[in-house]
């Protein structure tokens, strides 16, 4: 009876000991130092902001143009002006782009260049191209924006499974050095249970006599 006491007695008191030889080192700040400073993390966090770089620098294509071109002949037989502003707005549908401008001739022309030539106001004109055959299913841009994407998923996928291994390495790291204090030096709590434990086995052992 009394034995089983003292196993229940050093049951309840190791725990509280290993806190005590613990608790100024606790599994969180082993994990929060480990993931700030281990260079294979840091290398897969640094690939993945080069790959948001990437995919930023492939959405770039996409963006909108703005164009513009003035000319002028002051000098010569034909003296005129042309002012022509453009924009284009390439989209990842299709390939299809759409464009739009404006533009204003004046002045005098020769013959052979009279498309030159336009209302006082200028003209406006406003389209869609759509690629019929080449570059219908895939382009340039397209094919650059798919594989930015597909770099910032692997890099996401790398930072994790880097994250995962360190904190298990430093789990185990933490558990190994716990377990060497145990095994080095018991706890105080313990070694007095161990104490009471051998106090209790002499107390109540009864000496046999022989006649």
């Amino acid at each position: 009876m009394l034995t089983n006491q003292a196993g229940l007695l050093l049951f309840l008191l190791f725990p509280a000991a290993l806190y005590a030889e613990t608790k100024s080192l606790i599994l969180d700040d082993v994990l929060s130092t480990a993931e700030k400073s281990f260079p294979a993390l840091l290398a897969a966090e640094q690939r993945r902001i080069a790959t948001e770089g990437d995919y930023i620098s492939a959405q770039g294509a996409f963006d909108t143009t703005v164009k513009s071109q003035n000319r002028w002949s002051v000098i010569g037989l034909y003296e005129n002006q042309n002012y022509d502003v453009s924009v284009e707005q390439p989209t990842p549908y299709w390939g299809a782009t759409f464009f739009g401008g404006w533009r204003r001739g004046t002045g005098d022309y020769p013959v052979y260049d009279g498309k030159n030539i336009t209302a006082t106001d200028g003209e406006f004109r406003a389209g869609v191209n759509v690629p019929l055959w080449r570059n219908r299913e895939i382009d340039r841009r397209r094919a650059g924006l798919k594989q930015a994407e597909l770099a910032q998923l692997i890099a996401g996928h790398d930072v994790d499974q880097a994250l995962l291994d360190i904190r298990r390495q430093a789990a185990y790291r933490y558990w190994d050095w716990v377990l060497g204090k145990r095994l080095a030096q018991p706890p105080k709590a313990l070694s007095s249970a161990l104490i009471s434990s051998r106090f209790f086995q002499k107390t109540t052992h009864t000496p046999t006599r022989t006649s």
